[in-house]
């Protein structure tokens, strides 16, 4: 749901401001305005758990039988006025878009990397005041997430276009292919997790902590997990890469 939100947002911005600087305005004003409601309507702990003002939003729209209780209260890290910071997530990618589209090979790099290091850094002195906080989606967290995106992105021009360094990630090219229903697959293959019980535990649960848990220690049995899953994901979409299955919309 929040993919498919601030797609639509940062859509429907993009179509009717379809001018760079027009954009990089309204970006701006998004995260300012964002910070500022937090702030205000927060009370003395704007970021906490309970008292943050996208809680009380979705509080108030949607209701407390309708949202995530995963730390034991009702709260979404989805949730309706955190849309739109993420948003300008996807502008961001956008704009960063139109910069591949119109330079290349070096010059192409040095902007992308530069942008990149301009949005972690900005991010980085905004956290001072507006920690970085995912499930907020706050301000500092879009611009220094999106900076990482656009450095890791700049890496992998430089591999990849400019050196040709590009054998090592052809698996990746299955995982590309279908995209879309690998990441459906990742949620339904949980889903069915918690409809399966062994003794006392669901199949998520008693997985984790009878095969993966006990692996040096729970750290590195959590990451074990986590790398168990993301194998299995890509082990369907490389069969479906081979047999050239592709799943679009």
């Amino acid at each position: 749901q929040r993919i498919s939100l601030a797609y639509f947002l940062g859509a429907v911005i993009i179509h009717h401001f379809n001018n760079v600087k027009k954009l990089l305005w309204i970006s701006a004003i998004i995260l300012l305005g964002y910070w500022f409601l937090l702030v205000l309507f927060g009370g003395s702990d704007p970021f906490s758990l309970l008292g943050n003002f996208p809680r009380k939003i979705d509080l108030l729209v949607l209701g407390d039988a309708h949202m995530w209780h995963g730390h034991e209260v009702a709260f979404d890290p989805e949730g309706l006025l955190s849309t739109f910071p993420a948003a300008v997530s996807v502008i961001i990618g956008y704009l960063i878009g139109l910069t591949i589209r119109k330079y290349h090979k070096m010059d192409l790099l040095a902007r992308v990397l530069l942008i990149g290091n301009i949005l972690i850094i900005t991010g980085y002195i905004w956290s001072l005041g507006f920690p970085i906080n995912k499930a907020l989606w706050t301000s500092s967290y879009v611009l220094v997430s999106s900076g990482i995106a656009a450095v890791v992105l700049g890496i992998l021009i430089y591999l990849i276009d400019i050196k040709n360094w590009n054998s090592w990630a052809v698996p990746f090219n299955a995982f590309g292919m279908n995209s879309l229903i690998i990441f459906i697959l990742s949620i339904l293959w949980v889903k069915i997790y918690f409809q399966i019980h062994i003794d006392d535990q669901n199949m998520y649960g008693w997985l984790y902590t009878t095969v993966f848990k006990p692996m040096i220690n729970p750290t590195f049995g959590s990451l074990m997990f986590a790398l168990f899953h993301v194998f299995g994901c890509w082990l369907v979409a490389f069969i479906l890469y081979k047999k050239r299955i592709y799943i679009k919309l």
